[in-house]
């Protein structure tokens, strides 16, 4: 099932040069905070990753803190987030 004929998809606007700069700090201090907590809670973000509960709650706002914060000097390069609690449990034994 496609788009009916006839009918034109707008395009995605690009981003401007200050949504960009501010992505790439908020997906760094989400980085950052990620690795900052507990292994538990870690595993509560990877396992339901769209879910609105305390852990979740927790990490947004200090990902908005961090991302906010003038001192925050965002990475270029971030460790990989794992994709499953095996995945984590290993990651975190090697750390």
């Amino acid at each position: 099932m496609g788009q009916p004929t006839g009918v034109i998809m707008p395009r995605k606007k690009k981003l401007t040069e200050e949504q960009r700069y501010w992505a790439h700090r908020y997906e760094a201090a989400w980085h950052e905070v990620f690795w900052e907590i507990p292994e538990w809670k870690q595993m509560e973000l990877i396992e339901d990753p769209l879910a609105n509960g305390r852990t979740h709650k927790e990490h947004a706002k200090m990902v908005r803190l961090l991302a906010e914060d003038e001192k925050f000097k965002p990475k270029k390069d971030y460790r990989k987030i794992p994709t499953d609690t095996k995945e984590l449990k290993k990651i975190n034994r090697l750390s």
